[in-house]
């Protein structure tokens, strides 16, 4: 696995370095304030794809190197906001979610600063808003929304992702974070989204949970411990 994981991140690098060496050219080039904007979006995206990916390379060391502190949730965590992170994923995906009709609406808090992997919990809020995403245009809904909120409760930080779609069937919910399964067609999905999410969310002290939202969509909910 780690030799596959180093050579995947090989592979991808390489295009997505010439993407970013592209983007750069463009945005030093451009003087429209929203195409900066949207160039600007387009690059951080990039940056946080070879971010991952050069973070698969850990999985290629041996376990001595990997003991000596080179463990993929150590070497990379900082002070964090979440809530910048949700607004940054937000304003990423408008663009997209607009062109389906879905309305996403972010209701946010005030959080503490959170010692975390930015990259990580990028990945967590784009595979939540994405699944909605993806839930709400296969069955067609009306009128279709997403909202994540923040908050603190209880001394705790709490984030939730919801969604007015169908919901996930109570046989499923036991094995949505397991890895490889997936209510998705064949070739859609691999069903390892949600079971990464719930070890980066466990990795920082905290848990993942689902349950039914208020008219019968998904909730997923995230708590962290102080």
């Amino acid at each position: 696995m780690g030799r596959l994981a180093a050579g995947v991140a090989h592979e991808l690098n390489t295009p997505l370095g010439a993407v970013l060496t592209m983007v750069g050219s463009l945005l030093r080039k451009e003087e429209d304030a929203n195409k900066k904007k949207r160039l600007s979006i387009v690059k951080d995206a990039v940056e946080k794809c070879k971010d991952i990916i050069n973070k698969l390379l850990v999985y290629s060391r041996s376990p001595v190197q990997t003991e000596q502190g080179l463990t993929f949730s150590r070497f990379v965590r900082s002070d964090t906001n979440l809530n910048s992170i949700i607004s940054g994923i937000g304003e990423m995906m408008s663009e997209e979610l607009k062109t389906d009709n879905i309305e996403l609406n972010l209701n946010l808090g005030e959080l503490p600063p959170l010692r975390a992997n930015g990259s990580q919990w990028s990945h967590v809020f784009t595979n939540l808003i994405a699944n909605a995403r993806d839930a709400l245009k296969e069955n067609k809904v009306s009128d279709p929304k997403i909202s994540v909120t923040s908050a603190m409760r209880n001394g705790k930080r709490m984030v939730t992702g919801a969604d007015n779609g169908p919901g996930v069937p109570e046989a499923h919910r036991a094995k949505i974070f397991e890895p490889f399964f997936t209510t998705k067609e064949v070739g859609r999905g691999t069903g390892l989204g949600l079971a990464i999410c719930r070890e980066i969310v466990r990795k920082h002290k905290g848990d993942m949970f689902i349950k039914e939202a208020e008219g019968g969509g998904a909730l997923f909910e995230i708590t962290l411990d102080p």
